[in-house]
């Protein structure tokens, strides 16, 4: 089901009958193991097997020809690799890697797609986020060259990057501040040192933590009600 928000639009207002906008995230993720099950239990003649490995290929012939910058067009739709990115002037040539130049890929549903999920759509309203409530958005690896890298997988002294809104909270009080929250015993280690720390960035290095995997937990604290958001990720530290 497709789970549906109403979020207060801070650009809105009620005359153009703008005031909010609608925010949408899916209820499941059906991942390669569950594609297959499916994909077999549509078609009996192929085994879960097979339809690992027909998705398998097909993921592999996909890459290949998108890194040779080929259109591909599927049953339910095309994708293609786009250039993106800004330079001096018109005689500058593209350098994928260097500044923003960067390539996004882009996928356009097929017309009967796209008729098909709009005729069949689950969906259903949820409850709204507080407008004052901590989200974070992303967590990258800080590289030593300044680059980012998503990636969930840290060391101690690996610099990790928050990117959010509403992260700012009251140091001094204990209640408030980041977290890992150890996925095993449930036990909160504070952040105590930060290279940075914003309302929208936050930068640290990973302490000295015993090894597992661990939830990024904010808590802030903007007026009288504490918020707390945990992030869907989970990040290992060895």
């Amino acid at each position: 089901m497709l789970k549906i928000k109403t979020v207060l639009n801070s650009l809105g207002t009620q005359k153009d009958n703008k005031n909010c906008f609608f925010k949408s995230s899916c209820s499941r993720v059906v991942d390669l193991e569950l594609l297959a099950e499916e994909m077999k239990n549509y078609n009996s003649t192929f085994t879960h097997a097979d339809c690992v490995g027909i998705l398998s290929v097909l993921s592999s012939v996909v890459e290949k020809n998108l890194a040779e910058g080929s259109e591909i067009t599927l049953p339910f739709g095309t994708l293609k690799v786009s250039a993106t990115g800004t330079c001096k002037d018109a005689h500058s040539s593209f350098r994928l890697g260097h500044g923003d130049n960067d390539v996004s890929i882009n996928f356009v549903p097929s017309a009967k797609t796209l008729d098909y999920v709009r005729s069949n759509l689950s969906y259903g309203k949820i409850k709204g986020e507080p407008v004052r409530a901590p989200k974070i958005y992303s967590l990258r690896k800080l590289q030593d060259n300044a680059t980012e890298a998503v990636q969930y997988d840290f060391s101690k002294g690996d610099a990790l990057k928050i990117h959010g809104r509403k992260l700012s909270f009251d140091y001094d009080d204990r209640a408030q501040g980041l977290f890992l929250q150890n996925e095993k015993t449930s036990e909160l280690a504070r952040i105590e040192e930060y290279s940075r720390r914003g309302s929208n960035i936050i930068i640290f290095r990973i302490p000295e933590i015993e090894k597992g995997k661990y939830k990024v937990v904010i808590k802030t604290k903007p007026l009288k009600t504490y918020y707390t958001y945990e992030f869907t990720e989970a990040i290992f530290i060895e």
